[in-house]
């Protein structure tokens, strides 16, 4: 019996581009993505390496833009 994660890497993906993830909300997301990091294969996981590198910048790019205001 094969059991799928909670969300494919593709949603994942297009969550990281359009969500504002707070801190809260992040540390949830990555705890569930850790949990279940065993689920996805060898194409999904470059998938969910492109996503944390988005969100990575993304998060950046905010707390650089609150420095400047």
């Amino acid at each position: 019996m094969k059991v799928n994660p909670t969300y494919s890497a593709d949603e994942i993906k297009d969550m990281c581009l359009s969500m504002t993830l707070d801190f809260y909300s992040f540390k949830i997301f990555v705890e569930l993505i850790d949990s279940e990091l065993h689920l996805y294969n060898q194409e999904e996981l470059n998938t969910l390496m492109q996503a944390g590198m988005i969100v990575f910048t993304r998060s950046l790019l905010m707390g650089s833009l609150n420095f400047m205001i």
